[in-house]
């Protein structure tokens, strides 16, 4: 019975039109996979260059944290307008504070703030949330992933 359904089917009879919007679509598929790569790429090296300006002697605030938790890596102080902390980096990794966010806080919540960065950076949130953003990126056709990487971004907090 198979046989005769496969017999009747001619490979003329599939519109040739198929193979040319398969590879459209294909096209198109690997250019916003590229595009969106790329401006995560170019955000980076922006944000990095801003941040290369933050000074990397330490701040008279921070020094005696560093005495007291001797396993802290580099904390970089930077000039900001608003209160920001994080870390960032994959191997050489630092954390850093703003300015704005020194004058804000008392000693007490510093070192909180500090341990809380610190905690990212022993579990690797960077580097995992950096390769679930890979994975988002390169299967964006399926809906919940995207979800499913916001609710990683907060556990990872939460967690922190």
């Amino acid at each position: 019975m198979c046989k005769s359904i496969m017999a009747n089917i001619s490979i003329q009879e599939v519109p040739h039109f198929l193979l040319g919007v398969t590879m459209s679509a294909v096209l198109l598929y690997i250019l916003y996979v590229s595009l969106r790569f790329f401006g995560a790429l170019y955000q980076y090296k922006k944000f990095a260059r801003y941040i290369a300006l933050s000074t990397k002697k330490p701040h008279s605030r921070l020094v005696s944290l560093e005495k007291k938790y001797h396993f802290l890596p580099h904390i970089c102080v930077f000039t900001s307008q608003k209160a920001q902390a994080f870390s960032i980096g994959f191997f050489r990794r630092n954390i850093f504070l703003s300015t704005s966010l020194l004058q804000k806080l008392n000693d007490k919540e510093i070192e909180a703030v500090v341990l809380h960065e610190y905690t990212h950076i022993h579990n690797f949130d960077s580097l995992k949330l950096c390769i679930a953003f890979i994975i988002e990126t390169m299967l964006s056709f399926i809906p919940s992933l995207k979800e499913l990487t916001i609710f990683m971004r907060i556990d990872r907090e939460i967690k922190a």
